[in-house]
């Protein structure tokens, strides 16, 4: 009976895998007559893609590194990250057709509040189409949501080892890395000096090498196999930390800021050397922009003129004006104007009217789009995995896994900076934090799977 089983699931992955390789080839092909450089790069993808069909927590691991974008430097690279995704969806389907549904029902019975969270976020987004001036708006921004938050029970279902997740969190340095140095080659700036790298905004980059940062360094720590991938780790900080100075990102300095912080509360054991190392960062960061930096780099960090104090004033009115439901996910920049000619000072009005921005700020956009019954339901959907992720450093330091509790400690670490450089953009979709939200509820799965296997029957 479970050898049927079996082959009947091996049989529906087949299909999909193939299904799957021949409209993504007859696609590559269509291409290849008219759009020549969009069809070596949907070659590379397909070929990326069959890999991932093959293996789950392969393309976990692919997708993670695609997520940053501009690493796929062939063709349409925004486009390219959206195919894979389709076909991380598509290798899940294929898993749960081999493996059985029992990962996704462990899923949904482990953790009700954050599907029960994650459900009303999308509901209450989709419902906000009906007052808000742009129902098409809010209806992508929630599709958006969806995508976002399919990522935990895909990751929950793939990562299946302590080794998963650390290949996950490399395979996320490594894409923020990529990104970081595919803006060095291609010189991407902004006024000259600003590195924007792969994501396109120097701010948004500043904040996921600030995470790399954190996160290789924990990799190294960690590293006890081998000198080689322990060395990597350790100099893929360094470069993070450098990409960092480069953006010249008050979100970045924020990020790396609320980093110091949350790593000496929760670094435990660790903390004397988390300590020496947040001073010898900060010694690094303060020289190289006393010193170092562009005089273009210093003034931006230290102007008091930016566009955003304009847009958070905006924000706060139509906050004010519609405290409870918002004014429609995706709505804000729309409704901006609106709200522009009411007491109070403005100086960019251009960024409201001309080129109308978002708010530069996660909690005040999700506020004003959906309102706080929004606002809540998003931070429960954030606060949610970062609990799991407790639970697990306290599962691993009982059982004596040092190695393993500091990586997952450093995750931890890496999600809050992304949180607060969120007082200065707008990145509430970010594939980024959802899927090292994701990696928290799979984590604590892994952790207590192998410390259960371990105890004496």
């Amino acid at each position: 009976m479970m050898q049927r089983a079996l082959h009947q699931g091996n049989r529906s992955r087949s299909v999909v895998v193939l299904g799957g390789g021949l409209v993504m080839a007859a696609l590559v092909g269509l291409a290849a007559g008219r759009w020549p450089a969009i069809a070596v790069g949907g070659a590379v993808v397909f070929v990326i893609a069959v890999v991932m069909l093959r293996d789950l927590t392969t393309a976990i691991v692919l997708f993670t590194v695609a997520s940053f974008g501009g690493v796929l430097a062939l063709g349409n690279a925004a486009t390219a990250a959206k195919g894979l995704g389709v076909v991380l969806v598509l290798a899940w389907v294929a898993d749960l057709a081999r493996r059985s549904e029992g990962d996704l029902r462990s899923f949904l019975r482990d953790h009700r509040g954050l599907v029960a969270a994650g459900v009303a976020l999308v509901a209450w987004n989709l419902l906000s189409a009906v007052w808000a001036q742009s129902s098409s708006a809010a209806l992508l921004g929630s599709s958006r949501y969806l995508q976002d938050l399919v990522l935990f029970p895909i990751v929950y279902t793939g990562v299946r080892r302590f080794g998963h997740v650390r290949a996950v969190l490399a395979a996320f340095v490594a894409g923020a890395v990529l990104a970081m140095f595919y803006g060095i080659a291609t010189g991407s700036t902004v006024d000259g000096s600003r590195l924007v790298g792969a994501i396109g905004d120097p701010n948004e980059t500043a904040t996921v090498l600030v995470m790399a940062s954190v996160l290789a360094l924990a990799l190294g720590i960690g590293e006890t196999r081998s000198r080689l991938r322990r060395w990597a780790a350790f100099a893929a900080s360094i470069v993070a930390l450098y990409g960092i100075v480069s953006t010249a990102s008050r979100g970045g300095v924020v990020a790396l800021a609320a980093t110091a912080a949350t790593a000496i509360v929760i670094s435990g054991r660790w903390r004397r050397q988390i300590i020496v190392a947040t001073a010898v960062a900060g010694i690094v960061v303060g020289g190289w922009f006393l010193l170092l930096a562009p005089a273009s780099s210093r003034s931006h960090l230290t102007s008091e003129q930016s566009p955003r104090t304009t847009i958070w004033t905006v924000a706060g009115r139509t906050i004010a004006a519609n405290p409870v439901v918002g004014v429609g996910n995706d709505n804000f920049s729309i409704v901006a104007p609106s709200y522009l000619v009411r007491p109070g000072a403005t100086t960019r009005a251009d960024d409201v009217i001309i080129k109308p921005d978002v708010a530069h700020d996660i909690y005040l956009e999700v506020w004003a789009d959906t309102g706080l019954i929004g606002l809540i339901l998003f931070l429960c959907v954030v606060l949610a995995p970062l609990r799991s992720a407790w639970t697990a450093v306290r599962l691993l330091e009982k059982a004596g896994r040092r190695s393993d509790e500091i990586l997952v400690r450093a995750l931890i670490v890496a999600i809050v900076s992304l949180l607060a450089a969120g007082f200065f953009i707008s990145d509430e979709y970010s594939k980024q934090l959802f899927l090292l939200l994701a990696l928290s509820t799979a984590t604590l799965a892994t952790v207590r799977a192998e410390i259960i296997r371990k105890l004496p029957s």
